[in-house]
């Protein structure tokens, strides 16, 4: 019975090692063609070089209203 078990094992460690691979590979060559990155998408990502991408607005922090910029103004 333990010889059998190692023998599943066996067996299945070969497959796995086989199939595997093969399965990468062809997950490689068969990926999809489509453009993953339409022309909005790439107007939205791209910079000018006269403009710059700002991902956040910047506000100006009052340290008197907020204690943690006094903290840190300090």
């Amino acid at each position: 019975m333990i010889i059998s078990r190692r023998k599943i094992h066996l067996y299945a460690s070969i497959a796995l090692a086989v199939i595997l691979p093969i399965i990468f590979i062809a997950g490689i060559v068969f990926r999809p063609t489509y453009a993953t990155v339409t022309d909005d998408t790439g107007k939205l990502l791209s910079q000018d070089l006269g403009k710059s991408v700002i991902a956040q607005p910047q506000q100006t922090n009052n340290h008197q209203e907020n204690p943690i910029a006094t903290f840190l103004a300090e």
